[in-house]
């Protein structure tokens, strides 16, 4: 692909392959002029129009009908390609080609080209993840798995974009107002545009038959939300799809992410068994707050629910897990971080008191993780140099 430190490189328009093979194409063409650079993408052209989370223009013209912008004419059934600029002059672009002088873009095929030999992209195109909240953390791991390559999503939140919550969002202010799942398939789809996202705006215990079709045999469920209740849910539809789970939530101001797994055909506990007072917590209270900070603090907090950089550093471990989920049954991918952990593992972001309160202290280092964390009552926490307690 073309590179910005070679001048006579510019004046490049880079062209679909599928379009180079279309040969007398006479309609409009959509993409991005870059006067800037020099250099234009085409994106679409019609009946093949790009989605409109790309916010691609109409830049020109194939065919006789020349006028400003991109213009195309054809030459022994070969397209060249001109940009006019004012005063109607006409300057030739070269068609971007890769190494070997193949001209045009296969469009999957090039996003994920840095991942050939670490991730396969016929296998992720394939994979499902269904999210349960799409708010800081569900819009991490979302986009972590699409930039993977992961080419199905199902999308549940009931929350509208704020102003509050660019700080700590994947998306921004040209998305106040919407909904999340909105926002966010949007940007999904600005990673990879031949994704199939749905976005469905309601709780995931509301959400029924909305998911019909996107909890098969190749999907993954992730619950994301700002309550527990969601998690056990989500876990009660892999239960009954026989899928795999995960969810993650934060404590205090995102001091230790809290990550959860259920697999299939394995001996592991369900959510509602393995934290049923926290379930039923969540159920009584359903504290937006109180996920993040705790009763007490939620009470009178006067703070935001911990900084972006400390919502991401949690999530993005737990899409890595998620990411292995996802390929345990792909011989060809060497897991990263799944087989060394547990069925319930905590990161610890930070293990000072000022920020995440007495929980915290129980980790000895910043960037710790704890491991071996049973399930008998009440949640036991034994750690390297820490006494057990209850959490």
């Amino acid at each position: 692909m073309f590179q910005f430190d070679k001048p006579s490189l510019k004046n490049l328009i880079l062209v679909p392959k599928e379009f180079l093979e279309l040969k007398q194409y006479s309609g409009p063409l959509y993409g991005y002029i870059r006067e800037e650079t020099g250099v234009h993408v085409i994106l679409g052209w019609k009946g093949s129009e790009p989605p409109q989370a790309l916010n691609a223009a109409r830049i020109g013209y194939a065919g006789s009908k020349a006028g400003k912008g991109i213009h195309v004419v054809y030459k022994d059934g070969r397209p060249e390609f001109f940009f006019r600029q004012r005063g109607n002059k006409d300057v030739p672009l070269t068609i971007d080609a890769d190494a070997e002088g193949n001209e045009g873009f296969a469009l999957v095929q090039n996003i994920y080209s840095r991942q050939k030999g670490l991730l396969e992209t016929d296998y992720m195109m394939s994979k499902t993840a269904v999210i349960a909240g799409c708010g800081s953390v569900g819009s991490v791991v979302a986009l972590q798995l699409a930039r993977a390559g992961v080419g199905r999503f199902a999308l549940a939140d009931t929350d509208v974009m704020d102003i509050h919550n660019i700080c700590r969002h994947q998306c921004g202010l040209t998305d106040i107002g919407r909904y999340k799942v909105d926002a966010l398939r949007d940007r999904i789809l600005q990673i990879n545009p031949t994704a199939d996202v749905k976005a469905i705006p309601k709780l995931i215990q509301d959400s029924g038959r909305e998911f019909q079709g996107y909890v098969g045999e190749n999907a993954v469920i992730i619950g994301a939300g700002d309550n527990r209740i969601s998690a056990a849910v989500c876990n009660d539809i892999a239960i009954e799809h026989g899928i795999p789970f995960i969810s993650l939530c934060f404590w205090t101001r995102a001091c230790v992410c809290e990550i959860f797994t259920w697999l299939p055909g394995s001996d592991d506990i369900c959510y509602r068994c393995a934290l049923p007072e926290a379930v039923e917590n969540s159920i009584k209270e359903m504290d937006r707050n109180a996920f993040y900070i705790g009763q007490e603090a939620a009470q009178k907090a006067s703070f935001e629910p911990g900084i972006g950089i400390d919502v991401e550093f949690g999530s993005t471990v737990a899409s890595k897990i998620a990411l292995d989920i996802i390929n345990l049954d792909n011989p060809n991918y060497t897991q990263r971080v799944l087989h060394t952990l547990t069925q319930y593992t905590w990161v610890c972001n930070t293990n000072e008191e000022a920020i995440g309160g007495s929980s915290a202290a129980i980790f000895p280092n910043p960037l710790d993780i704890a491991r071996n964390i049973t399930f008998n009552g009440a949640i036991a926490f034994n750690h390297k140099n820490t006494s057990s307690r209850e959490v």
